[in-house]
């Protein structure tokens, strides 16, 4: 069991309860979310109201921050489908 700290509110786990059968977990202010949730739009900060009409799963938001921080190639990173 692991985990991945992605940005200081982002990260991938293995040790939540949601996750099951070793499939990483993302967990945004302590809350998890699997990758075809919708992320909720306090994710996107200040600029919720301008991107309100983008709904990205939360695979493709992680994915996205991951590659910023350069931890794209992360197994985590790469289960989270």
């Amino acid at each position: 069991m692991s985990t991945l700290q992605i940005t200081e509110q982002l990260s991938l786990s293995t040790d939540h309860a949601a996750s099951s059968y070793a499939k990483p977990v993302a967990l945004f202010h302590g809350l998890a979310y699997g990758p075809g949730d919708e992320f909720p739009n306090e994710f996107y900060g200040a600029h919720a109201e301008s991107l309100n009409w983008l709904h990205e799963s939360c695979a493709q938001a992680v994915k996205a921050e991951a590659l910023k921080v350069g931890l794209i190639h992360h197994p985590l990173v790469q289960q989270f489908e």
